[in-house]
């Protein structure tokens, strides 16, 4: 049990049942396949998102190619389906970590049921550093991988040899001697399963208009950076709300292009130590043509004298935003980062600079703006980012900073089980705003579900129309809200009163709020719809996670 956010964490445990000793466990989570979702739960294609072509320009195609079949299956009702074509990129299938401690030692075995569309069709099986490699055929045949050592951090990976279709089902990761064909579903799955058959991956409610997204459109406008007394972030001198999808590499150009196509005004580019200057100033004209603004997210290796020749080159760039200049210092990491920061700050004193700080550490940011990383779906809460902003915001309200945040935009790798559904994720994006975030940014690259990124795009939308109204410093009336799960705000601008509300509970609610002025016809924004009023009150329906905007003028 780990906690996404520093300090005691509180687990409450339930619902507990004796269980008979299984002497052929299976460690691996969902090797049956049969834990419910768009996609198969903890597997994946490698890292943490898509970010190659042709598949992010068309995650459709990708889909069509890595997913679940409910016609073909060695036991159960499911097998994951891997299609591959001549001129794809080949695909293949991970899990997500696992770990495994043995007192006394033993080691594994690592095995896994494959048919093919085929005969001869080549198959590897790794894990740790133990590999093999077998031919599937026509008919279900059983791929075994023994003398795999027991380590904390574990993935499967298995691997078609060739064009043609794979079928994997019951994949079992046992301990040797006690390895069987008949497949054990691994102690947790039920629970799981149940609990994944729960989850709503519908939208939040919105009309068709703000749900088809938008286009980003060049090319970028110079625009003078600062930040005010108030902590705002400014672009000739009005808040700008930063929004930003994350791309760890940029495999091609277009991967610039799906960016601004999908409506993201900015973008936040891991610059490798590897890239040159040269290679660093082609992204930023692409973006420039493009309408993006960028945020260079400059890997904490790269040589002094080229971050130097980074950021003398490219400071009087129009789509430059800010410098991001060390992520996640830790120990004597600290330092360096600091080391950077300053010399960010000598060479260009005009674009503020930031650190991206662990989660451990909320306070005390260096930088000229709070940023940090939470990604806590699906063995966490929403609330768990949200909490994570808004301790940010108090600690920077007094040194007068914006607050961006790091949310989790992807899954089915590493440790993430799968992406957030669209309502788990517009819940931290509203809940991170209503707390104090100013700037967004989604980690990383293009999800694999059609229903995240959906999501990302129609934000795109709500976002660029509540950029002004987040960043007015108007005077609001107060706002309050009967609901203990639904967080509330109120802003003032342009001569009305907003008020932004999210429900923080996957449970559906009634929640009646309330003004501190008299108002009598309320407009819910992004939904097409109009409450009524009575002396500044009024009532409205919360589905799972869901939030709601509303304008109320004088």
């Amino acid at each position: 049990m780990w906690g996404a956010a520093p300090g005691p964490v509180i687990f409450r445990l339930r619902n507990f049942k004796a269980l008979p000793r299984d002497p052929h466990r299976n460690y691996l989570r969902n090797g049956g396949f049969e834990i419910p979702g768009p996609l198969p739960y903890a597997w994946g294609s490698g890292h943490w998102g898509v970010g190659d072509l042709p598949w992010a320009a068309d995650m459709d195609l990708w889909r069509r190619h890595f997913l679940l079949d409910n016609t073909v299956a060695h036991s159960g009702k499911f097998s994951l389906k891997i299609v591959n074509e001549p001129g794809l990129p080949r695909l293949h299938a991970d899990s997500a970590w696992f770990g495994l401690r043995t007192d006394p030692p033993a080691d594994y075995t690592l095995s896994a049921w494959v048919k093919s569309d085929r005969d001869g069709l080549p198959v590897t099986l790794s894990c740790g550093e133990t590999t093999t490699t077998a031919k599937g055929g026509t008919q279900w045949s059983r791929i075994l991988l023994p003398g795999i050592a027991p380590a904390q951090m574990l993935i499967v990976r298995i691997v078609p040899g060739g064009d043609g279709i794979l079928w994997i089902d019951d994949v079992q990761f046992q301990v040797s001697g006690q390895r069987t064909a008949d497949f054990h579903p691994n102690s947790g799955d039920d629970a799981l399963a149940q609990r994944e058959a729960d989850v709503d991956w519908s939208p939040p409610h919105r009309t068709p208009d703000i749900a088809a997204g938008r286009h980003t459109i060049g090319p970028v406008k110079p625009a003078k950076v600062s930040i005010d007394a108030s902590g705002r972030f400014l672009l000739d001198g009005q808040p700008y709300l930063m929004h930003s999808l994350g791309l760890e590499f940029v495999s091609d150009l277009k991967m610039l292009d799906v960016t601004a196509q999908a409506g993201f005004p900015d973008v936040c580019l891991e610059i490798r130590a590897s890239q040159t200057t040269e290679e660093l100033k082609t992204y930023f004209d692409r973006c420039a043509e493009l309408g993006l603004r960028v945020i260079p997210w400059l890997d904490g290796d790269i040589p002094i004298d080229r971050l130097r020749s980074h950021i003398t080159t490219l400071r009087n760039h129009p789509a430059l935003l800010c410098w991001y200049v060390f992520d996640e210092p830790s120990g004597e990491r600290f330092a360096e980062a600091d080391r950077r920061l300053k010399l960010a700050h000598e060479l260009d004193p005009d674009h503020p600079a930031l650190i991206n700080y662990l989660s451990d550490k909320l306070t005390g940011h260096m930088g000229d703006i709070y940023s940090t990383d939470i990604y806590p779906i699906p063995h966490g809460l929403p609330m768990h980012a949200i909490q994570g902003a808004a301790t940010m915001a108090a600690a920077a309200k007094s040194e007068h900073k914006p607050v961006w945040i790091w949310l989790q935009g992807t899954g089915y790798a590493y440790w993430m089980d799968r992406e957030p559904t669209p309502r788990e994720l517009s819940c931290m994006v509203y809940g991170s705003l209503i707390v104090g975030a100013r700037g967004i940014y989604y980690f990383a690259q293009i999800p694999r579900t059609r229903e995240c990124w959906a999501e990302m795009r129609a934000l795109c939308v709500e976002l660029s129309q509540l950029s002004p109204v987040l960043g007015s410093t108007d005077a609001a009336p107060a706002v309050t809200c009967d609901s203990k799960t639904v967080m509330v705000a109120s802003y003032r601008h342009d001569n009305a009163t907003w008020v932004v509300a999210v429900n923080t509970s996957r449970e559906p609610c009634d929640a009646r709020l309330r003004l501190s002025t008299k108002t009598t016809a309320v407009t819910v924004l992004f939904e097409g719809r109009k409450l009524k009023a009575a002396v500044g009150a009024w009532t409205d329906s919360f589905g799972p996670y869901e939030r709601h905007v509303y304008r109320l003028a004088d």
